[in-house]
Formats: C-alpha cells, structure tokens, sequence
C-alpha cells in the first residue's frame, strides 16, 4: 500500500482551501527489503517540486544514485561514492 504525506496551510483567515501546500506518496514497492527508499512522488499545489526519483543501493546499502524521471530534474543523475 502507498504510503503518503500532505502539509496543509492553514486557510481559517482566507476561508478557502486550495488543496496541500506540499504532499509526497511512496508507492507500493518504494521501499526495499531493508528499508531503502526505492522511489517517491512529491508536488506542491499539483506541480512537482522534486518529481519523481527512483534510487539506488549498494551491497553494504548506502545510497549510489537517484535518478529522476518527471519534474525539473528529469535526465540528470545524481551520484554519491
């Protein structure tokens, strides 16, 4: 089952609700055997801010990369050593 975070603002002064400030969702399979993040969703206001990343683990699991696949990030890799 997903899992999922949403940060509201208080709207009570305004009077309306527009929706979450910021919300992320970790779908079903996102985390690993031992608990590594594999892959999350982020948006604030319905727009990405990170989008979607996917990472990557070595043997010992310390994280090697994370790679985006929709947002202002796509086609870059990020790597850690």
């Amino acid at each position: 089952m997903p899992r999922s975070s949403r940060l509201y603002r208080d709207e009570r002064v305004c009077g309306q609700s527009r929706g979450p400030v910021y919300s992320y969702t970790v779908p079903s399979g996102g985390y690993g055997p031992v608990g590594n993040l594999l892959s999350y969703v982020d948006s604030s206001m319905g727009a990405p801010v990170m989008g979607t990343w996917t990472f990557t683990y070595d043997a010992l699991n310390r994280l090697i990369s994370g790679t985006p696949s929709a947002g202002s990030y796509t086609g870059t890799n990020l790597c850690w050593s």
